[in-house]
């Protein structure tokens, strides 16, 4: 019987409940726990044989109202099951693939998700709550959170001063959309209010489908009240209502469990609010699994049933919590309305590798002192003759240093394999993680054992196989500071340059230019006309003195200049000089074993004195790839972006020592010509260096003058041709 204050009449409080319902305090898996596994009890309150749809008169299910709403709601619920990391596919071309986890310190698991990055990039996007981090306190600040195929991540510092039990962050694969289509959503929370934190972004136009999705990432702290935190979640979605036509997903961990969702008002509170803005969860089984407890912690709600695909929960022991993950459909594959782009995109564009050792320079050396140069030296273009004695170098190039074949990966050979981790390495690592997945589908005894057991055995053969390779590798190095730097780069993530891949520009009146081609068009407008800014700066200047430089330039001509021509020995002695470091793919050391041949010195410098006699500087050497470097400020600036090429910098220097002026003169204007064929920062060589002298202003100023750059045909690469005529006249 119900007690006389009772306030809900027949159905009973919960202390009636208490009093007439033996084990209404405890959840279904401590009740019997003993005949099933906590993995079977699930929560579903949708099916129709739910205990919570069984209060009341029953109904005809054919009769149900939404039944098949219900019912869809149901199924993801049901066949939402724990799968190997092993076993997760990448998503497809018109699919959104989201993965969620409570990372439990971000900067503490970012070597992880580096050494795992092939796995992670098979989703789409990356939800992490609780990641302890604050990007600024961190040395390389936001540098040392970027993971290989994704963006910098978007970082929600923790709501505790100390940076601690809070934080969230959201990774966005580069195949979902390009960069200025992420947009991050103000929800306007009270920062005073820390009962729960909030992260939400739009994507515009996700894998070239004109449909934007809202994913909104969350975390609240047990400390911190349930009530307030179903409050802020219910300002959120009142805020996002706007969106409401729109495909939005929640991922985070609420610490509500809904395991208990019968008896705990909390969860019924979470559901209740949920589904009155139309969100439904769909994961049902527990994500936090202890020796003593299994509970639904970590949620993916959804407001669009019919267009998610599945969720599911991963076997992944980086945390105390297991990871979910949910696929959602965009659209048909027909109905792209740009190129669909390519699953494998996030993968670096690696140069296959080729063949370097004894036996293939041995090789390299014979074709190079048997070719005779015949077909370049029988051109009478010295255009054509560079292009074609380059050509025939190549040739020989790639006989002797053939591109290494494609192998047959071992089984559980990673993407990129560590050095130090031996393939029967590899084998255990892979066996910890299916015993990791029995351990949770079947938490026996001898099951947990023997994970326990697997995970001291590869904890302790990976540290000891990583300390004798790096100790080995420095015993090596222990002579060459720069290996020994390389490698301690390595260690530090600091090995690789972190250049933007999606270059951004803001023009004076605010407007962004994001697309390459309208970049590549505002650096080659602005670079175009540096010389003639330069040249009304000076001509308007009263107190410039254009003379000068005749007495160190006497009897100059305007129409020619005398180049010295080269000759072999001086040939041999550049390239000798040069450093042995790799230039694109093709190398120094194979040039300077053909540098030992006779023939291959004879016919190099008879192609710079043919470009010397004829005036003509060869077209390949004109065009370079250029590449933006920020060097300070910000870096939506443009004259705080240089332009860096990489060109035949070693042909170059062999017409760099032909100006046939005094030592003194010839220094500046090997100098300034070094600057042209590198095409190295503008503006500190010929305007912010301060330690010249006035002739060398002057001089510097002349030939800056002179410069004329053109655009080659089509911008949309971003290339640059400069002509050296003028540059020639002048000197």
């Amino acid at each position: 019987m119900v007690h006389r204050k009772c306030h809900k009449a027949n159905l009973g409080c919960t202390r009636c409940c208490e009093q007439m319902i033996p084990g209404y305090n405890y959840g279904a898996h401590e009740i019997i726990g003993e005949f099933c596994s906590h993995t079977s009890i699930t929560f579903n309150p949708y099916h129709h044989q739910h205990v919570m749809n069984s209060i009341g008169d029953a109904l005809d299910e054919n009769c149900e109202p939404n039944q098949e709403y219900w019912e869809g709601i149901s199924n993801i619920l049901i066949n939402c099951e724990y799968r190997q990391t092993a076993n997760a596919k990448i998503s497809a071309l018109d699919e959104l693939k989201v993965f969620s986890i409570n990372v439990r310190s971000l900067t503490k698991n970012i070597d992880h998700f580096r050494e795992e990055v092939n796995f992670y990039n098979k989703f789409d996007v990356l939800c992490l709550n609780e990641t302890n981090c604050i990007p600024d306190n961190l040395p390389n600040k936001t540098d040392d959170l970027l993971l290989d195929g994704f963006y910098e991540p978007l970082v929600q510092i923790p709501a505790r001063r100390s940076g601690k039990g809070g934080g969230l962050a959201i990774y966005i694969n580069k195949r979902v959309c390009a960069h200025e289509k992420i947009e991050c959503l103000n929800l306007e929370l009270d920062p005073a209010d820390k009962s729960a934190e909030f992260q939400a972004i739009k994507i515009h136009n996700c894998k070239g489908f004109n449909r934007t999705k809202v994913i909104v990432n969350f975390y609240r702290s047990p400390s911190h009240e349930v009530n307030k935190f179903i409050n802020q979640l219910e300002y959120v979605l009142r805020k996002l209502e706007r969106h409401s036509r729109k495909h939005i997903l929640f991922f985070g961990d609420a610490n509500i469990d809904l395991i208990k969702y019968d008896t705990d008002s909390a969860s019924q509170n979470l559901i209740d609010i949920l589904s009155k803005h139309g969100f439904v969860q769909t994961v049902s089984r527990p994500t936090r699994i202890t020796d003593h407890s299994a509970t639904l912690i970590d949620h993916i709600y959804t407001n669009n049933i019919d267009q998610t695909i599945s969720s599911n929960i991963l076997t992944l022991d980086i945390s105390d919590h297991l990871a979910t993950t949910c696929t959602i459909k965009l659209g048909s594959s027909s109905r792209l309305n740009c190129a669909a782009p390519n699953p494998t995109a996030n993968s670096k564009n690696r140069a296959k590798p080729r063949m370097f050792n004894e036996a293939n320079h041995n090789n390299f050396h014979r074709l190079i002192a048997n070719e005779t140069w015949e077909e370049a030296l029988n051109e009478n273009d010295a255009s054509k003759k560079f292009d074609k004695f380059c050509e025939t170098y190549t040739n020989h190039y790639n006989t002797a240093y053939p591109l290494k074949a494609n192998r047959i990966r071992r089984t559980h050979e990673r993407l990129e394999p560590k050095p130090w981790i031996l393939p029967w390495l590899e084998a255990a690592c892979a066996r910890k993680k299916r015993l990791f997945h029995d351990k949770i589908k079947s938490p026996t005894e001898q099951n947990m054992a023997a994970y326990t057991k697997m995970v001291k055995f590869c904890d302790k053969h990976v540290n000891i196989a990583k300390q004798r390779y790096y100790k080995k590798q420095f015993d090596m190095h222990r002579d060459n500071a720069k290996n020994q730097w390389k490698i301690i780069n390595g260690l530090l993530n600091r090995h690789k340059c972190k250049h933007s891949e999606n270059f951004q520009l803001k023009e004076p009146d605010g407007t962004t230019l994001s697309t390459d081609a309208a970049v590549s068009e505002k650096f080659n407008s602005y670079f175009s006309s540096i010389a003639a800014n330069i040249k009304t700066q000076i001509s308007t200047r009263q107190t410039f003195d254009p003379g000068g430089f005749q007495e160190y330039l006497h009897g100059s001509n305007e129409n020619s200049i005398h180049l010295s021509p080269t000759d072999p020995i001086e040939v041999h002695k550049i390239i000798g000089g040069l450093k042995n470091k790799a230039t694109l793919d093709t190398k120094i050391e194979p040039l300077k074993i053909a540098n030992s041949s006779h023939n291959f010195t004879t016919a190099l410098s008879h192609v710079i004195n043919s470009s010397l006699s004829q005036g003509i500087f060869p077209q390949a050497l004109k065009v370079a790839k250029v590449v933006p470097i920020h060097k300070g400020g910000s870096k939506t600036d443009y004259l705080t972006v240089h332009r860096m090429s990489r060109d035949h910098y070693s042909m170059s220097r062999g017409y760099i020592k032909r100006a046939g002026a005094p030592e003194k003169e010839s220094k500046m204007a090997r100098r300034s010509l070094k600057f042209v064929s590198t095409k190295l920062n503008l503006r500190r060589r010929f305007l912010k260096e301060k330690t010249v002298t006035t002739k060398n202003r002057r001089f510097r100023t002349m030939i800056f003058s002179s410069f004329e750059f053109r655009v080659l045909g089509g911008c949309d690469n971003g290339y640059l041709e400069f002509d050296t005529g003028m540059l020639h006249k002048s000197i």
